[in-house]
């Protein structure tokens, strides 16, 4: 069983267990609905927000404090943080239970187990709390129950605005932030936030200073050390907070539960509704039973037992719930339109009508020229170039998957323009956009980016041309080609494979350097990712997709990803570039000013290590798409204490270059790792992939993993995949056939598969 510094998987029930509470960094856990997103670290401290209009959002909670549950036995004036642990000396008992939508912290001293869980509903602007106390000992216990919440009602940098108290109406405290509509402003009208309870309030208040105490902190609150809170309002206050206190008697094994809502509303009276309908009894439960079923409902629709369980549990429920956070808030700081476009990839299988949806959205986004904007969600307008390449890939997922050629017929309209336009039409202008607006060697222009967002600087001038660019244009046109001929549509598919051949040989010529691909021309025609180069002189996202989009075959593919294993692998994966910049290079951009082994310079940049594994697999190199993928993985015994959270992948590890902190894993979750590792193992390693006539099955699995057993839904349709090593034509419902494609069934049947490797 693998072996966890912060924990283990209970795999029966779909949860991580923190057992260590002081691990490596704060292990991060997300729950989220289409409208509204809470942050949590192991102790349930974080933040929240909600979509309040057209690429806005309105925080919620956050800041030191943000969440936290206290106990004081009135008798003996002891007290404790029930989830957070602010002192040297540990709980008695004190656990974090991560499950997909949910969140629970338990801690006990004083002979007082508290279980304090979280979550959010399916639809609206609330964190749900629910909060149960037991007293484990052999005598009547007399309690005040703190429960402290950091809303953040001033979210315009104007605190006059805010007034906070008591409202009766709401039945808990209220903050009201009723602004001045300024031109532009389209959110003021979500103006109140409430904290409301399940259970009476004995006393409370709304600043900082009257819970903590002037220069005193959260480890020892003035609070504790009084009857009770000052039941004050407050105004014009830099330090505005919530907390309620409550009075519990409990006799020996007796538990009480309290159920708690912070929200945002537009109105007073919203407030007052939403509150009392969060508290419904039975609504925590409920909330909690709905997304359990969304979890396993994807689970169904691909199943994977290999034998080597940590793996199987991260295809069949922790990857999805991550690729799931992905198609709905994208990197979380923002939606950027290739981040969603992958992670829909990744997606698409899970829930078809939901991908549909978020195509559509991410194609709002493109301009009529047919560039896309980098980021909605913020809006960000740097001029990045990659977006269109990501969108046959996308579609070509959603069809497959689907078989709604309709699909492409549907009429979208382009960012800021008048102009529409059918998703066919989309793909088309991407293509043209990509083929057509090249630099001097006739290579895709660079602009503010490519994938790379951290080449910021080498085509700004509009000279420079990336051929990873020009590469991932090769692999788009193809693509769009192969769904062109699906839907009959030959002759047009010839001409866009026609411009792929001719960007395949602008590629070969200018972008080659004696055994490589480099990354591109910066604006002064200097080569960058050469051996040339002061800094990074080979790269890797470049070799992997040469390979993916077919450039480099065969003994020419190995011959290049052999170099990929000479110049980039390490314990922990194999790095984005080597070997790191030491000098800034203000004609390249920001990666030459990271320090060594940080982000894109030198780290064992995850994602690009995804796009290795799919070309392994393309080349049929199984066992080393296999060890990459473990490699990665949390159970990589070279990656124990590096702050990793099991049951989530991170964007990177930070290089072997690093001096410092070499397998550190600072950045989780908000990564397209996630979608494109569960690709990597569904798609490539086991090779199971929706085609436009059938359930495509093409393994590329090591010996290790013979006799590894699937379901997968397809189209309705459930089959049953065993996979055996070995050569055999495959064998459906007991029939050998011809080619490497299940045929197309009824919805509602089962089929069984045998395909050999």
């Amino acid at each position: 069983m693998a072996q966890f510094e912060a924990g283990y998987f209970d795999r029966e029930n779909r949860t991580f267990i923190i057992t260590n509470m002081t691990p490596a960094r704060p292990l991060v856990n997300y729950i989220w609905s289409e409208e509204f997103m809470m942050s949590l670290d192991h102790f349930g401290c974080g933040s929240s927000f909600g979509k309040v209009a057209y690429s806005t959002r309105r925080p919620l909670l956050g800041g030191a404090g943000s969440r936290l549950i206290y106990i004081k036995d009135r008798e003996s004036g002891e007290y404790f943080c029930a989830n957070q642990r602010y002192t040297a000396k540990p709980h008695d008992f004190h656990q974090a239970h991560i499950v997909p939508g949910g969140h629970t912290v338990i801690g006990e001293e004083l002979g007082i187990r508290v279980r304090f869980s979280l979550t959010a509903p399916m639809k609206g602007f609330a964190e749900l709390w629910k909060v149960e106390v037991e007293n484990r000992t052999d005598k009547n216990r007399e309690l005040s129950l703190y429960a402290h919440a950091r809303l953040l009602a001033d979210y315009t940098g104007h605190n006059s605005y805010t007034l906070a108290d008591w409202n009766n109406q709401v039945g808990g405290v209220l903050y009201s932030h009723e602004i001045y509509p300024e031109p532009g402003v389209t959110h003021y009208e979500h103006a109140h936030l409430y904290f409301c309870s399940s259970y009476p309030v004995n006393s409370y208040t709304t600043d900082q200073k009257y819970f903590c105490g002037l220069y005193r902190t959260f480890a020892e609150p003035v609070c504790m050390e009084q009857d009770r809170l000052p039941n004050n309002g407050t105004s014009y206050s830099d330090s505005n907070t919530t907390a309620v206190e409550q009075r519990l008697t409990l006799a020996p094994g007796e538990q009480k539960t309290i159920y708690y809502v912070a929200g945002m509303a537009k109105t007073v009276e919203e407030a007052a509704q939403c509150a009392k309908a969060y508290l419904a009894e039975g609504l925590f439960e409920q909330t909690m039973q709905s997304r359990t079923e969304k979890a396993r409902a994807t689970e169904k629709v691909f199943w994977l037992n290999s034998g080597n369980d940590y793996m199987d549990d991260m295809v069949n429920t922790w990857l999805k719930n991550q690729v799931d956070l992905g198609k709905t808030w994208a990197r979380v700081y923002g939606c950027g339109f290739r981040d969603v476009m992958q992670d829909v990839a990744g997606f698409g299988s899970l829930d078809p009508k939901v991908a549909r949806e978020k195509i559509l959205l991410c194609l709002r986004h493109q301009f009529p020229n047919g560039n896309t904007i980098r980021m909605f969600e913020p809006i960000m307008r740097r001029d990045y170039r990659d977006g269109a390449a990501w969108i046959p890939e996308t579609v070509s997922v959603y069809l497959n998957e689907s078989g709604d050629a309709d699909f492409l017929n549907v009429e979208c309209p382009y960012f800021e323009s008048e102009e529409t336009g059918t998703v066919l039409d989309h793909i088309r202008r991407g293509m043209t956009f990509l083929t057509t607006v090249t630099g001097e060697h006739g290579l895709c222009l660079w602009g503010a980016g490519d994938w790379n967002d951290s080449t910021n600087a080498a085509g700004l001038r509009g000279k420079g041309e990336s051929v990873w660019l020009s590469i991932a244009a090769v692999k788009a046109l193809k693509t769009f080609a192969k769904l062109l001929t699906d839907v009959g549509m030959t002759d047009e598919a010839q001409k866009w494979l026609r411009e792929a051949e001719l960007m395949t040989e602008k590629v070969n010529k200018y972008g080659w350097d004696e055994d490589h691909y480099i990354h591109g021309y910066n604006d002064d025609m200097k080569k960058v990712g050469a051996y040339t180069s002061e800094g990074a002189k080979f790269y890797l996202n470049m070799q992997s997709w040469a390979v993916l989009a077919d450039i480099k075959q065969g003994q020419e593919g190995h011959k290049l990803m052999d170099r990929v294993e000479e110049e980039l692998r390490c314990s922990y994966g194999y790095v984005q570039c080597a070997p790191s910049y030491t000098k800034g290079d203000p004609t390249i951009g920001r990666t030459t000013y990271f320090v060594p082994g940080c982000v894109e310079n030198g780290a064992v940049y995850n994602h690009g290590v995804t796009f290795k594994i799919a070309a392994d697999c393309h080349l049929g190199r199984g066992d080393l798409a296999y060890s990459t993928i473990r490699s990665i993985m949390a159970d990589n015994p070279e990656l124990y204490g590096c702050g990793v959270e099991p049951y989530a992948m991170t964007n990177m590890y930070i290089g072997p270059e690093n001096p410092y902190c070499a397998k550190y894993a600072p950045c989780s979750w908000i990564t397209g790792t996630a979608g494109w590792m569960y690709r990597c193992i569904t798609e490539y390693l086991m090779g199971v992939q929706a085609d436009w006539t059938g359930l495509k099955i093409v393994p590329c699995i090591p010996q290790e993993l013979d006799g590894t057993k699937i379901s997968r839904i397809y189209r309705g349709a459930t089959y049953n995949i065993t996979i055996h090593k070995g050569q055999h034509p495959m064998v459906v419902d007991g029939q050998e056939v011809s080619c490497n494609i299940a045929p197309i069934f009824p919805a509602g049947t089962t089929h069984t598969v045998e395909v050999w490797c």
